[in-house]
């Protein structure tokens, strides 16, 4: 179970990294703005 959690949030970062090029990063369901934290 553990190792599905840790391969579930690879997958989350590996996300956000593809998703970086627009300036926002989704992680956990947040966003988080390169000049802004919400």
């Amino acid at each position: 179970m553990r190792n599905d959690i840790l391969y579930g949030i690879g997958m989350l970062l590996a996300a956000s990294g593809v998703q970086a090029h627009d300036g926002r990063v989704y992680v956990s369901g947040t966003i988080t703005d390169n000049t802004c934290s919400l």
